[in-house]
């Protein structure tokens, strides 16, 4: 399940939650999420919060996932892609610490 909480300058609060379509554990899957869910919101006026949280976690398992047959094999390979990048990512900052390196934006991603 996924939340996103924007509060606005008249301390108005606006909450949206849904339930993914199937598990995930890519960093780039839950802040997609997160930006098209607030996105959606459309609010006009200044906003002094937003939030988004995940819940309904399970422990990794060994079991094989039912892969949907209607998602494109370029999608899974990109999914796998980010999955090894998170796994990366996880290794550097146990062994070197949480501000070993940090997530960025690239022009690309800015449009």
């Amino acid at each position: 399940m996924k939340r996103s909480k924007v509060r606005t300058d008249d301390f108005k609060t606006i909450t949206r939650q849904r339930s993914f379509d199937a598990p995930t554990d890519i960093d780039h899957d839950l802040l997609e999420v997160a930006l098209r869910l607030f996105e959606r919101q459309k609010i006009k006026r200044p906003i002094r919060l937003v939030g988004f949280g995940v819940s309904g976690f399970c422990l990794f398992s060994d079991e094989p996932l039912q892969v949907s047959l209607f998602e494109e094999f370029d999608q899974r390979k990109e999914k796998e892609r980010y999955k090894r990048l998170d796994q990366t990512v996880d290794k550097l900052r146990d062994q070197y610490g949480q501000s070993v390196i940090k997530r960025g934006v690239s022009e690309k991603e800015k449009r």
